[in-house]
């Protein structure tokens, strides 16, 4: 299947290939639901999924995913922190953090590199992403 170019995938990105994922949340049945929603969406392969942050922040180093979706709050290193050194790698890695409780320090994790944060579990589906501001079925 080719695709088109996007804004949707990071730059460089070869858009005949999937995009590569690495799912971190310290619950297993979250990374279940997730690796089945991603892989149902098509055009996504998940590389690789981590318990806690500092299994993440190697994943990512070893496997050079295009993405992590991470999970606020794990055990390790703070979330802001692995944001920020996987930004900072030869091979950066774009972030999207998902966040299930209060506070949520968004301007830290915009500031560290995340390319978005979602409240789980607050608005309707569809709801824009916070800070990108673009709905997630767009």
């Amino acid at each position: 299947m080719t695709r088109t170019p996007s804004s949707r995938f990071p730059e460089g990105h070869d858009v005949s290939e999937s995009i590569r994922v690495v799912v971190a949340d310290h619950h297993p049945l979250i990374r279940v639901g997730l690796r089945a929603t991603l892989a149902e969406a098509g055009g996504i392969e998940v590389a690789g999924e981590a318990a806690d942050c500092a299994q993440a922040l190697r994943l990512c180093q070893r496997l050079a995913p295009d993405v992590l979706l991470v999970a606020l709050g794990l055990p390790g290193p703070p979330t802001a922190e692995v944001v920020a050194r996987l930004r900072s790698s030869p091979s950066p890695v774009r972030a999207l953090v998902l966040a299930d409780h209060d506070p949520i320090d968004v301007n830290a994790l915009v500031r560290a590199g995340a390319a978005g944060v979602r409240a789980e579990g607050r608005g309707a589906p569809g709801t824009p992403c916070r800070p990108c501001g673009r709905s997630p079925a767009a």
